[in-house]
């Protein structure tokens, strides 16, 4: 299957993200809204990461992101009438390939688990939203 690519905005006006993959949850876009962040989850998903990356480098300029199938989970609890159901907890998390160079100019291939935990969802005033990020595996590039 063709990834679409493209790019976002980066954090750090003027620079471009290139992005690909994200086109594999477009069809889920209507959980991804749970999470309260709006309809452009590829920006804020690769805004966070940017905010992630530069509290540990505020040199580093987050280059390309490459999203896989993300793993979602949701919980649920009967409504009072029995006959349906409520989301009371949603989760997601986006396994994702990112390049980036560092403030010392060196550049590096990192795989993330970015995730996201809505909970609270069915209560109203008491929606909270955890993020998760999370470096599995790093290798300098040249």
């Amino acid at each position: 299957m063709e990834q679409s690519r493209g790019q976002v905005p980066s954090l750090h006006v003027p620079m471009q993200v290139n992005i690909s993959g994200f086109d594999v949850v477009d069809e889920s876009l209507h959980m991804i809204e749970w999470l309260r962040r709006g309809k452009d989850f590829r920006s804020f998903v690769v805004n966070d990461v940017e905010a992630e990356l530069y509290a540990q480098d505020q040199g580093a300029q987050l280059l390309s992101v490459d999203c896989g199938i993300p793993e979602y989970e949701t919980k649920l609890q009967p409504d009072r009438s029995g006959d349906k159901a409520i989301v009371t907890q949603f989760g997601v998390v986006f396994p994702i390939t990112v390049r980036v160079v560092g403030g010392d100019g060196r550049r590096w291939k990192l795989q993330v688990r970015h995730g996201y935990q809505a909970t609270n969802m069915d209560v109203p005033g008491k929606f909270n939203l955890q993020m998760n990020f999370t470096i599995i595996a790093h290798e300098a590039e040249a």
